[in-house]
């Protein structure tokens, strides 16, 4: 069906969008179209309308898919709102021809016209659609989905909740080099995660929409293999549960899924401590800039997780926990915190410098290393604290340097 592209029909985008949503209801196509746009080469335009429902639960409406020729005289998904506005026309008229279609039903409500003002208004509505985040969760958790990208990595930390319950933070890390290269799509993927928590035990799933994913500071700066971090923040009670997560890039239509199954542990008691979360980089934060509600933010600390525990010998090894505790913190508090390294080994551990050990200790602990020097192997990092009623609580963490 596509044979202007050098690579398989199946494998162009319009291939792709043919198979993930199936044909349109209508095309518009003009050849000797000038798309004007940054990056583009040539002419010629393509959009492709879906209008009604597509899928089951959807809410229906109009989308557009818009396609511009590039430089190798194939056609490329847009990234254009312009070309993707059901107020644009791409003929210069002042309706549409089809006039009983629900683009044109639309466009004769619309008393702004195609300007860009129009097209943002357009836009806007168009993005409140409820129905895209429960849509592509119900895709990613289906046993038939088999959306991949290499390098992809899901992990988790505990801590614990005003309330007692248990507070998760769920991470997802995708390198920047398993997104694809396109004409028409920015350097830089637009990349959209959801997830969804299924109870072992029985009851209502949870979902986890796109808007509770936020950025890591640090994706920016990111480039080549460096890795796309994203966090969500979800209060769990304690228990077993399955857990997916999926990954999706508007642009080049790339998606992914990955699932684990996640035991959320019940933090309560008079002396506890939070997973240990491992990280690249950790470091205190100005006075009032600290906090839960801000994804990367833990207390008075940013951690930028570690979310395959592996480390490189240039890089960071990094580590936040929390002590939670009935009686005081800090000066005073009698509390004790140890914390060790050790190399694993033929199944026994191999102690690796001498115990730290902090008297009278904050309830947020962080600590950070330099590994250049440390030998490539599989280590633990254990964290004991003890209160001045002779009470103990004990965590770990594994980690490997390569």
């Amino acid at each position: 069906m596509f044979e202007d592209s050098a690579t398989p029909g199946w494998k162009s985008d319009r291939g792709k969008v043919y198979i993930l949503i199936g044909p349109p209801t209508d095309i518009q196509e003009d050849p000797n179209y000038n798309v004007r746009e940054q990056n583009v080469v040539g002419t010629g335009l393509v959009r492709w309308l879906y209008e009604g429902t597509l899928r089951k639960d959807s809410i229906g409406g109009v989308i557009v898919v818009p396609f511009v020729r590039g430089n190798d005289g194939a056609y490329h998904l847009s990234q254009s709102s312009k070309f993707s506005s059901p107020s644009f026309d791409p003929y210069g008229n002042a309706s549409y021809e089809r006039e009983g279609t629900a683009v044109a039903k639309i466009q004769s409500q619309l008393d702004y016209g195609a300007s860009d003002l129009g097209v943002a208004m357009d836009q806007g509505l168009l993005l409140a659609a409820p129905w895209q985040d429960k849509d592509f969760i119900d895709r990613v958790t289906a046993e038939a989905y088999t959306g991949a990208l290499p390098g992809m990595q899901i992990g988790f930390d505990f801590l614990r909740a005003a309330d007692g319950s248990t507070f998760a933070l769920i991470n997802c890390a995708v390198p920047m080099s398993a997104f694809a290269k396109t004409p028409t799509a920015p350097e830089r993927p637009d990349v959209s995660a959801l997830a969804r928590l299924s109870p072992k035990a029985g009851g209502a799933d949870i979902d986890v929409p796109a808007g509770s994913f936020a950025p890591a500071p640090t994706n920016p700066a990111a480039k080549g293999d460096d890795l796309l971090l994203y966090q969500a923040r979800v209060p769990l009670r304690p228990g077993a549960y399955d857990l997916w997560v999926g990954v999706f890039e508007r642009f080049r239509l790339q998606s992914a899924n990955l699932r684990a199954s996640v035991s959320v542990p019940d933090l309560s008691g008079p002396l506890s401590l939070s997973t240990i979360a491992l990280g690249r980089s950790v470091r205190p934060l100005p006075e009032g800039a600290g906090g839960y509600n801000r994804p990367f933010r833990i207390s008075d600390f940013e951690l930028i997780p570690a979310v395959s525990s592996t480390y490189r010998k240039d890089q960071t090894f990094a580590a936040l926990w929390q002590i939670y505790t009935d009686g005081p913190s800090g000066a005073g508090s009698g509390l004790t915190v140890t914390y060790r390294f050790a190399l694993v080994q033929n199944g026994g551990e191999r102690p690796v410098g001498k115990p730290i050990v902090v008297e009278n200790a904050e309830a947020v602990q962080a600590y950070s290393v330099a590994i250049t020097d440390w030998p490539a192997g599989d280590y633990r990092f254990v964290v004991s604290v003890q209160d001045k009623n002779g009470r103990r609580a004990e965590g770990a963490a594994e980690f490997h340097i390569q």
